[in-house]
């Protein structure tokens, strides 16, 4: 039973951080002006991200975005298809 517990719990932290991680990304790409309706995810890609400069695929309702956060400046913002 300890097992599943721990299993609950951390499935419940990573969607949480997996909200967290959406709500941060969307809202920095439309600080910067780009439009993004009812976001739906946003997945960090590992293969493109380096140290302090995570990279993430965003999806809204009205577009894509490869999106790379950047301490203390503006994101790098690409729209995907």
């Amino acid at each position: 039973m300890c097992s599943l517990s721990a299993l609950a719990a951390s499935t419940m932290a990573m969607a949480q951080e997996e909200k967290v991680e959406l709500s941060v990304v969307a809202g920095q790409i439309r600080s910067q002006g780009y439009t993004c309706t009812k976001p739906k995810s946003a997945e960090r890609d590992e293969t493109e991200s380096v140290p302090g400069k995570p990279v993430y695929h965003l999806v809204c309702d009205d577009g894509a975005y490869l999106v790379r956060l950047v301490p203390k400046q503006a994101a790098e913002v690409m729209k995907t298809e």
